[in-house]
């Protein structure tokens, strides 16, 4: 996932670091969410773990069809 997309989910830079207690550069570094943030992130902007990090925490088969079935009607 883009993490221009978390930042703004998360209220932009200054907020988003502020609500995981970390400084703006901290997360201005990032390429992707590191793993011992994972958690926090999800619980600041709403996006689940298995998006933020999909190599960290697959997708259970039935998350996989019902994420399948809405893009066929979305």
């Amino acid at each position: 996932m883009d993490i221009r997309h978390i930042i703004k989910a998360g209220g932009g830079i200054s907020e988003l670091a502020a609500k995981l207690g970390l400084h703006r550069a901290t997360v201005w570094g990032w390429k992707e969410v590191p793993p011992r943030h994972v958690i926090n992130v999800e619980k600041v902007t709403g996006i689940p773990r298995e998006e933020l990090r999909p190599d960290l925490y697959p997708a259970t088969a039935s998350e996989r069809a019902a994420s399948s079935e809405e893009k066929a009607v979305g």
